[in-house]
């Protein structure tokens, strides 16, 4: 299978510049490559070998830690875009509609059968359905990004999303199949 991965677009994919991934290209011996250049599979093999280790974690916390803190951190095209606003004053604008949040969430999610937490990922698209019937069936629930909150997750032995922890984590509810019937049960 041919496979054909410019060089840029390697650099891009890894947050890298294109000059980084080229220096190391002609470092292997790959002389004459440009940004536009189609990688080979020896060349690709190298690459993704060299950079993996390059920036490899000793362990999952220091990585989870890592993402943590680069999220505290202001970025730099948000203290542009200040600096912007500061300066411009605003002109008159149509009124704005108030902006609603993706999925209405209790602060304070505890209800007869006690807090209710909904453990999910970004990028699931079944946890942004079990979010979406839990809002329609009105339990309330706190909604917890596994990735913000790796220790939590680990903590409760939480390895799929979405799970849904129901009290103490007395009860736990993996998989959209199962938050659907924690609100039949709820319900009922």
């Amino acid at each position: 299978m041919i496979v054909k991965y410019k060089v840029s677009d390697f650099a891009k994919d890894l947050n890298l510049s294109a000059k980084k991934v080229l220096d190391e290209l002609n470092a292997m011996g790959s002389t004459g490559k440009k940004n536009s250049s189609n990688l080979e599979e020896n060349e690709l093999n190298y690459l993704l070998e060299k950079f993996s280790k390059d920036n490899s974690v000793a362990n999952l916390d220091e990585f989870l830690n890592s993402a943590k803190a680069a999220k505290e951190e202001p970025k730099p095209t948000e203290k542009k875009a200040e600096k912007k606003a500061e300066k411009k004053p605003e002109a008159p604008k149509a009124e704005k509609k108030p902006e609603q949040p993706a999925a209405p969430v209790a602060e304070a999610a505890n209800n007869a059968h006690g807090e209710v937490k909904l453990f999910a990922t970004r990028t699931c698209p079944n946890c942004k359905q079990a979010e979406k019937l839990l809002t329609e069936a009105g339990i309330p629930f706190t909604r917890l990004l596994a990735e913000e909150n790796g220790e939590e997750a680990a903590r409760l032995g939480i390895r799929q999303a979405p799970t849904l922890v129901v009290g103490d984590a007395e009860d736990k509810y993996v998989g959209l199949g199962a938050v659907r019937k924690f609100i039949a049960e709820y319900n009922a």
